[in-house]
C-alpha cells in the first residue's frame, strides 16, 4: 500500500521577509520541517534534498549579515534549557501516574485512521470520521500510560514524545484536508475532482486557539508561472 515519507507543508514561515523567518522573532526553520513554498502542491521526487541544501545555506548566509553574535548568552540557554527540561518533566511525572493506553495502542489506531480516511483518495465523510476519532485520540493521549520512565537510552519514551507530535500533525491534517473542498496536486477529493481556484489558490495555515483549530489563508506568489493542470 503506499505509504506517507513527506508532508509538503510544514512550519508557517513568512510571505515577505527572509527565507525561513517565522513569525516569532529569532526563530528561523530550515530543511524539511519548514514551509518555504518551493514545491507547490505537488512535490517531485529528490527536491526535498535539494530544498534543504540550496535554502540551508541561503538562510546561513543572510543570518551572518545580520551581525549576530557567535553565540547566545549563557544565562539565556540556561534558561532555555530549564524551561525545556521542566517541560518534558511535567510530562513524564503525568504519564508515570497514568492507567490509559500504552503509546502503542494509540500511535496504531491513529495509523489506521489516516490509511483508511486520510489516504491518496479522499472524500467529506471520511475526512469528518478522522478528524473527530483523531480528537478522541488526543484526549486519549492525556492519559497514556508509558510503562517505563526510564531516563537513559529509552526509546519508547522518545518515540512517545514524538507520538505527542504526530497526533497533532495528523488532526491538522484531516482538518485542512476538510476544509479544502477541491483536489490540487497531491490532495485528491473523490468529491470535488477539480482544483477551485477562486475559493481555494492559497496555502492554509493552522492555529490551535484555546477554541480548537483555526485556519486562515496565505496568498500564493506565483511569480511569471501560471497555474495549470500537472498532466503526464
Amino acid at each position: 500500500q503506499p505509504g506517507q515519507h513527506y508532508s509538503m507543508g510544514g512550519i508557517a514561515t513568512k510571505y515577505k521577509g527572509d527565507f525561513g523567518e517565522t513569525n516569532l522573532s529569532g526563530l528561523y526553520v530550515i530543511g524539511e520541517c519548514s514551509c518555504l513554498s518551493v514545491h507547490g502542491a505537488n512535490r517531485l521526487g529528490g527536491n526535498s534534498l535539494l530544498e534543504t541544501s540550496v535554502f540551508g545555506r541561503a538562510i546561513g548566509r543572510n543570518l551572518l549579515k545580520k551581525s549576530l553574535p557567535d553565540l547566545p548568552s549563557i544565562d539565556f540557554v540556561k534558561e532555555a534549557e530549564n524551561n525545556a527540561r521542566n517541560s518534558v518533566e511535567t510530562l513524564l511525572n503525568q504519564w508515570e501516574n497514568n492507567d490509559g493506553k500504552t503509546p502503542i495502542e494509540i500511535r496504531n489506531v491513529m495509523g489506521d485512521i489516516m490509511n483508511r480516511n486520510v489516504g491518496v483518495f479522499r472524500k467529506q465523510d471520511d475526512l469528518e470520521k478522522a478528524y473527530e476519532d483523531l480528537k478522541i485520540l488526543q484526549k486519549d493521549f492525556l492519559n497514556v500510560h508509558v510503562k517505563t520512565l526510564d531516563r537513559k537510552f529509552n526509546y519508547g519514551l522518545i518515540r512517545t514524545l514524538e507520538l505527542r507530535n504526530m497526533l497533532d500533525i495528523a488532526e491538522v491534517t484531516a482538518y485542512a484536508a476538510l476544509w479544502r473542498k477541491e483536489s490540487r496536486g497531491a490532495h485528491y477529493r473523490l468529491d470535488h475532482k477539480t482544483r477551485d481556484d477562486e475559493n481555494f489558490l492559497c496555502h492554509s495555515l493552522v492555529y490551535r486557539t484555546k477554541d480548537g483549530l483555526e485556519l486562515k489563508k496565505k496568498p500564493v506568489s506565483l511569480g511569471i508561472f501560471e497555474v495549470k493542470e500537472r498532466v503526464y
